[in-house]
């Protein structure tokens, strides 16, 4: 029906245990067809889910090779930017460096060197955030093999987890 789905813990008179899952039942009006469902069929049936995610043996070595290649051309794509981007930041510095030798030579008016200045640092501050934002050390294949790793695991974690596991699963 759409809703949301609640777990009801019962006991018998014999003081056995079960727990069943229901429609919340929260909208007005609106009478859920769907009967309970015990926790070990739901469970069966998650279990059935996580089953169909599994990757094949084959297929999982192959993604997981490209990923490997693929992540240490990123890293080498990487690196050479941070290199470039270094050596910007250094030209840009240089460029500082020299504008203010020319304004001590008075070869510009203060106007002249308060514009040169101001483009450079700004510049400088972009060319600067540019390169922080390339260390933050992420691997962007790193969604990809945990998808692959929980997808052949994740009926094991089921499995053997507690209820609170389960529900993040």
């Amino acid at each position: 029906c759409g809703l949301i789905v609640t777990a009801e813990h019962k006991r018998k008179l014999s003081g056995r245990r079960y727990v069943y899952y229901h429609c919340s039942k929260s909208r007005l009006g609106v009478r859920c067809p769907e009967p309970y469902v015990e926790v070990r069929v739901l469970e069966w049936q998650i279990k059935a889910f996580l089953r169909s995610l599994n990757v094949h043996p084959d297929i999982d070595a192959w993604v997981l090779d490209a990923v490997a290649r693929n992540s240490a051309a990123a890293e080498e794509v990487e690196e050479l930017q941070r290199v470039s981007l270094a050596r910007a930041i250094e030209a840009v510095a240089t460029e500082l460096r020299e504008l203010t030798g020319l304004r001590l030579r008075a070869l510009l008016t203060d106007e002249e060197f308060i514009a040169e200045r101001r483009r450079l640092q700004q510049e400088e501050l972009r060319l600067t955030e540019k390169m922080a934002g390339r260390q933050d050390g992420r691997d962007p294949f790193e969604p990809v093999r945990d998808l692959v790793m929980f997808s052949n695991q994740a009926v094991d974690w089921f499995e053997r987890s507690d209820d609170d596991a389960k529900r993040r699963i």
